[in-house]
């Protein structure tokens, strides 16, 4: 174990390293804020942006005839506003959750569609399950076919389904999209496991080594689980500033609904909740990083300097991007 630490102090000792990181989290923030920005009291949509999560508040949970009843009433009443020809769109007023009554009038037709869109959705799963079943009671009698195995497949997916709950999952949506934090997790792994192999050629130690007591494949054992260390810190590192930001600046709810609920998961396999499904994304990111890092480790064993391996492991980057 001893020995599992030292290979960790080389690489966590690289001062490089950690100018490289603290670059990368400066690069990161900003793309974040870019991608998710920061609405303060004097930024133009605070207003609008208070008012439409004060409006989802009035509706979020099961879906009940009184919350379609409190959308359609508000589309209608700030619909009859903004086209009334002595209304000013653009006039504050505490009347309305966003202040103007333009403002309202788009975040109710915003839930209108999103409603709408769920209802379609029930409908639509309900009309695959007839037709699934349908197909089955057609072949049932004769010899399992892929026909019949697709079709009791498609009664497996979506036999359950149904979006009972409504929540404003615009965050959720933006989170599982954003994947620029990956790209620098790959870099950082690259600049730390490269140089664990050739480095030790390239100080004359990697002969020394091979002739110690504990030989080679001991060494190498070491530098393995050295570089999972190191990649493990940086990607929860990564994974949590991403999530901490989505989580407090767009305020993510409605985790424990299904998957499918969100609008681009609709059709997806997947039958597990949001929080669910995060953390199997986590968990798929994390071994990717593994895959990459033992890829790297080999092109490193290959080489007895480090540019070389550095460069080839960029390229590969650049090549499979």
């Amino acid at each position: 174990m001893r020995l599992v630490w030292y290979e960790c102090s080389k690489i966590f000792m690289n001062r490089i390293i950690w100018i490289i990181f603290g670059i990368f989290i400066l690069i990161n923030l900003y793309n974040l804020w870019v991608t998710a920005p920061i609405i303060g009291k004097s930024h133009p949509q605070y207003d609008y942006k208070q008012g439409r999560e004060a409006i989802y508040r009035k509706v979020e949970g099961p879906i009940t005839n009184e919350s379609i009843r409190f959308v359609l009433d508000g589309w209608d009443a700030t619909y009859s506003e903004i086209t009334s020809s002595m209304s000013e769109l653009e006039k504050l007023s505490d009347r309305y959750y966003t202040k103007t009554a333009n403002g309202d009038w788009n975040v109710y037709d915003e839930l209108k569609e999103e409603m709408q869109r769920q209802f379609e959705y029930n409908e639509s799963i309900e009309q695959i399950r007839e037709y699934a079943q349908e197909n089955l009671e057609y072949l049932k009698g004769s010899a399992p076919s892929f026909e019949s195995r697709r079709n009791q497949r498609i009664l497996e997916i979506y036999g359950e389904r149904h979006i009972q709950s409504f929540y404003d999952l615009a965050g959720f949506t933006a989170y599982l999209s954003y994947d620029f934090s990956s790209l620098l997790l790959i870099l950082l792994t690259l600049l730390g496991v490269v140089p664990l192999f050739s480095s030790e050629w390239e100080c004359g130690m990697a002969p020394l080594l091979s002739s110690s007591r504990f030989g080679q494949g001991h060494t190498d054992r070491n530098k393995q689980i050295a570089a999972l260390i190191y990649i493990t810190f940086m990607a929860v590192f990564f994974f949590l500033m991403d999530f901490s930001h989505f989580f407090f600046i767009e305020k993510l709810s409605g985790g424990s609904n299904p998957l499918y609920s969100i609008s681009e998961f609709r059709y997806t396999p997947f039958t597990c909740t949001i929080w669910q499904y995060m953390l199997i994304l986590w968990g798929m990111k994390l071994l990717g990083l593994y895959v990459i890092g033992f890829i790297f480790l080999l092109l490193s064993s290959f080489f007895r300097e480090t540019y070389p391996a550095f460069i080839l492991g960029v390229g590969l980057i650049i090549i499979f991007m």
